[in-house]
Parts: C-alpha cells; sequence; structure tokens
C-alpha cells in the first residue's frame, strides 16, 4: 500500500505477539462477548479493499488520518497524565476515525463496549514505563491467584443449582460500605466454591448491585503462594505483593 492508514494500526492490533499471548484487542472484544473471529475477517477484508500499488513505493508515509489518529493519543496520554503512549491510547484516538468506526459497526462489535472493557482492564495503572503496558498488570495476582470472574466469562465454571439464596446473601454482604467480609464456613465438599463461583458468574452476567459490577472476584492459591519458598521473608514478599495489587485495583 502506497500509505499507512488507521486500518494498519487497527490490523497490528489483531496479530498475535510472539510471545503468544491473546491479543491486546482480542482481549477487549471477547470480554465483551462478541465475535472476534468475525472481527479478524473483517478487518482483512478492508484491508484487501485497499488499493495496492505496483511497483511497491521505495518509502511509505503516513496518511493525514493517521496522523490524526497519532495527534489523538498523544492527547490522551497526557489526559490521563501517563508517561507513555499505550495501547488504549491509540485504541481510542483509532475510534475518533470514520473508517475504523465503520469495521466495528460492520464486524457488530459496540464501540463504546470495548472502551468500557479497556477501562476495566487498566484499573488505575499509570504508564510510568515502558514495561507498563501489558495485558496482565496484576504481577503477583496472575501467579498466586485464580481470576474466578475471567473464568465465569469463557464458561469454564459448572452451573450452580440450589445455592441462590447463599450467593445472594453472599452479593449483600460484598455490596455493603462496611464490614464487607462474607465468611463462608463448613465441611469439605459441601458447596463453598460453588457459592463463590455463583457469585462471580453474576458479577459477569451483571445481575449483582452497582457498586459490584465491573468488579473482578479472584481465588487465592495458597499452594503457588508458598511454593519455592526457601528463603526467609520469600512468602511475606509474595504475599505483600498480592495485597498492594489488591489496593491499587480499587
Amino acid at each position: 500500500h502506497p500509505q499507512l492508514q488507521p486500518i494498519h494500526i487497527l490490523a497490528a492490533f489483531i496479530e498475535t505477539p510472539e510471545d503468544g499471548s491473546v491479543p491486546y484487542l482480542q482481549n477487549l472484544i471477547e470480554k465483551g462477548r462478541y465475535d472476534y473471529d468475525l472481527f479478524k475477517k473483517v478487518v482483512n477484508r478492508n484491508l484487501v479493499r485497499i488499493p495496492q500499488q505496483q511497483p511497491a513505493p521505495v518509502e511509505i508515509t503516513p496518511s493525514y488520518a493517521l496522523g490524526k489518529v497519532l495527534q489523538d493519543a498523544a492527547k490522551i496520554q497526557k489526559q490521563q497524565k501517563d508517561s507513555f503512549i499505550a495501547q488504549d491510547h491509540i485504541l481510542f484516538a483509532l475510534f475518533n476515525d470514520s473508517s475504523i468506526q465503520q469495521i466495528f459497526k460492520e464486524a457488530q462489535v459496540d464501540i463504546e463496549a470495548i472502551k468500557q472493557q479497556a477501562l476495566e482492564l487498566r484499573g488505575n495503572t499509570r504508564i510510568d514505563s515502558r514495561g507498563a503496558d501489558t495485558n496482565t498488570p496484576l504481577e503477583y495476582l496472575s501467579k498466586y491467584a485464580i481470576d474466578m470472574t475471567e473464568q465465569a466469562r469463557q464458561g469454564k465454571l459448572d452451573p450452580v443449582i440450589g445455592r441462590e439464596e447463599e450467593i445472594r446473601s453472599t452479593i449483600r454482604v460484598l455490596a455493603r460500605r462496611i464490614k464487607s467480609n462474607p465468611c463462608l464456613i463448613g465441611e469439605p465438599g459441601i458447596g463453598k466454591t460453588a457459592i463463590i463461583e455463583g457469585v462471580a458468574q453474576r458479577i459477569i452476567d451483571d445481575d449483582v448491585p452497582t457498586i459490584l459490577q465491573g468488579a473482578k472476584l479472584f481465588s487465592l492459591d495458597l499452594a503457588a503462594l508458598t511454593a519455592g519458598a526457601k528463603y526467609k521473608g520469600d512468602f511475606e514478599e509474595r504475599f505483600k505483593g498480592v495485597l498492594k495489587e489488591i489496593e491499587e485495583s480499587k
């Protein structure tokens, strides 16, 4: 192509990273419960429609539209008081471009819903280093805890039957302004974990009070937390890291 267009940046968002991790935009689209395969097809179909130049140009220059996207991304970075331009800055800037809006419309993906997913993923994280912009900024939680809400979103949790009252009671306690720490006590195998899974599913379905909508529910893996903690202070450091990330993600 003779010029770089906004769609080329969008296409870069759907490329699988070298480490094999899930692309940033795929993560957002699937969390919003949209068809990512359809979205990729629409992007590629629009790429093919761009006229090609033969022979290929010696130098590919950015189009005016792409320059506008980059300027908008820089403005968003300053508004959010980040030190570097991050993926979400560029994505939000792309949303201002009419050709990108048309692609999302064609793929039946709601831009406002994707914005919300991006904001939830970012949380209160500030981009103050070049390595801070990742899909999984929660280093300790990603290692030593299981994201129950993400499992519910992916359909990995079994349906919970016969625990409606316990689930509702747990949600009521979690939604309190003070003393919001439910404690489930009982013998192994009576269904304590099932109640938590039911709460996670309710969060994903937005069947919870407003204060809990968009919340994440983690299950701390004590075995992983203590594994390999040979030296004094190893366990304490990990545990403090988990608590710090929970506090910063509020």
